[in-house]
């Protein structure tokens, strides 16, 4: 239930709450999630279009061990297009090409 709300806050770029949603659940989630748990946040950053902040989301990702996928990638690639930052998107998607494609979503 509290994942489908940090997702809902995620659809609608309202980070505050996906922020305080994040926190609640940062400890509770498996392991296994943690990917999808952060993905989530950065779809947030994404969705308001704050690439900055997104950006910064990401180096936290990576500085904290957290496997980043070609959805991590897609969410940077919607946050440089939403903030009109075409070189961060290209950016981006040259990184995204590189990885392996996704399974099971």
């Amino acid at each position: 239930v509290q994942l489908s709300k940090l997702n809902g806050f995620a659809e609608v770029g309202d980070v505050a709450s996906a922020q305080a949603m994040f926190t609640i659940l940062r400890d509770k989630i498996p392991t296994s999630c943690a990917t999808m748990l952060w993905n989530t946040m950065l779809k947030a950053y994404a969705r308001a279009g704050s690439l900055e902040e997104a950006a910064a989301w990401y180096a936290s990702m990576v500085s904290n061990n957290i496997r980043i996928n070609a959805k991590t990638f897609g969410k940077l690639v919607t946050a440089a297009a939403r903030s009109g930052a075409i070189k961060n998107a290209e950016s981006w998607c040259n990184m995204l090409a590189g990885m392996p494609p996704v399974s099971g979503t």
